[in-house]
């Protein structure tokens, strides 16, 4: 294989381990929702490209979870998600440093859909949460 097609691969592995590991985390009904979105938040900065200057914050209601040493920047990605009631939240991701152009900024296409697909469970839970 080559250096691009196995970049290519780690990238969608680190996706997918968020994705799994998101859906564990709200499994636990047990939690307390702040320190699910902390848990969430976490794990977010390793499964972006450049998870060195990667950082995170999820806000809903109330609560505001980030990730550690979070800064904002410039250079943000975000999903926005609305629970039955109108109560909106947001996944946002943050990049500390310039990176090249990519599909959205500094940001892949798959980037876009990962973090798309962590506001829809996000909803999915939270709506679950408040009825």
């Amino acid at each position: 294989m080559t250096e691009d097609v196995l970049h290519i691969l780690r990238e969608r592995v680190k996706e997918l381990t968020a994705l799994h590991t998101t859906a564990r985390i709200l499994q636990d009904k047990t939690k307390p929702a702040a320190e699910v979105l902390k848990e969430i938040a976490a794990i977010l900065p390793p499964a972006w490209q450049y998870p060195e200057i990667a950082a995170a914050r999820i806000s809903f209601q109330h609560m505001r979870a980030v990730s550690e040493g979070f800064a904002e920047s410039a250079w943000r990605q975000t999903a926005v998600f609305a629970a039955r009631d109108g109560e909106e939240g947001a996944i946002e991701v943050f990049y500390m440093e310039p990176r090249p152009s990519a599909d959205e900024g500094p940001f892949l296409k798959e980037e876009r859909d990962l973090i798309d697909s962590l506001a829809e469970m996000l909803r999915s839970y939270f709506q679950h949460k408040l009825d």
